[in-house]
């Protein structure tokens, strides 16, 4: 199958190419997948992969409609990563996308992505997570392995029931920030 075309700044890493403009990426966060497939990848890295670059915000995404095909099981489906500073910036970015997207590609037309939760109008789905390998236990005061299947470890609060077109800013921008991780929580992740 053949390799999509894009255009901007990417380096190929692990099979992913990564945004190379943005690669000082949050530790965790509610990261953010679009769900494609060999037909419609294309049609949406080609209106996504815009919307994240003005933006300037971190993502990767899979070259080939193969490799997009290759996924199986919870990794179905996730043919472009994204990586938010906040919640406000993840909500603005389903907005976009959804801009970008809606009458392209529907839910219907793509996986599902299972153990995520769906949201916006297209094929956006997330979960909170790692955006490396290990997030952060407040109340243990311990770094934690992230456990793809949840969509949220219990000591997260859940934000998206604050979503929607035109979410009220103010509560969106009073919800929990994202921690950063220590010297020891990187030294953990392999990072500087």
């Amino acid at each position: 199958m053949p390799a999509f075309t894009y255009t901007g700044n990417y380096s190929s890493l692990s099979g992913w190419m990564w945004f190379t403009d943005r690669l000082d990426i949050a530790d965790e966060g509610w990261k953010l997948h679009v769900s494609g497939n060999a037909r419609f990848g294309q049609a949406i890295l080609d209106r996504v992969l815009p919307v994240l670059q003005n933006g300037m915000v971190g993502h990767k995404f899979l070259a080939t409609s193969e490799e997009v095909e290759a996924l199986h099981g919870l990794q179905r489906g996730k043919m472009l990563a994204v990586y938010p500073d906040s919640i406000v910036q993840a909500f603005m970015v389903v907005t976009e996308i959804d801009r970008a997207l809606v009458g392209v590609v529907g839910r219907h037309d793509v996986p599902c992505i299972v153990q995520e939760k769906w949201v916006g109008r297209t094929v956006v789905y997330t979960r909170y997570g790692a955006y490396n390998s290990s997030i952060y236990h407040p109340t243990r005061d311990i770094y934690v392995d992230d456990s793809i299947g949840e969509t949220a470890p219990p000591w997260v609060s859940d934000p998206w029931g604050l979503y929607s077109a035109n979410p009220d800013w103010r509560a969106v921008t009073a919800h929990q920030p994202w921690p950063r991780h220590s010297k020891e929580g990187h030294r953990r992740m392999g990072r500087k």
